[in-house]
């Protein structure tokens, strides 16, 4: 689990890319949404189905703690998607 976890670490030293925006963060929201397709599959395999889902909402959580909301209040659950909040959003 610690090996899985040390690209994070070394994006952790390279704060800010090109186009302003945390590597870190372009990281996770990739991450997440690799792990919501996972978490989402139809396979057999439902240990490393609730593994993956269990894992995408720690990446959520940190992607809060990144100033990151998903979704919008009112949306369908369908539109929703990952961006950074606004001051009236709550995350």
């Amino acid at each position: 689990m610690l090996r899985a976890l040390l690209p994070l670490l070394f994006i952790l030293a390279f704060p800010i890319d090109a186009f302003g925006q945390p590597p870190l963060a372009r990281d996770l929201l990739s991450i997440y949404r690799d792990l919501n397709d996972m978490c989402r599959d139809h396979g057999n395999d439902d240990r490393h189905k609730m593994r993956a889902c269990n894992i995408r909402e720690k990446v959520a959580r940190l992607l809060n703690t990144m100033g990151y909301c998903y979704g919008k209040k009112g949306q369908d659950a369908a539109d929703m998607q990952w961006h950074k909040c606004t001051a009236h959003e709550i995350f």
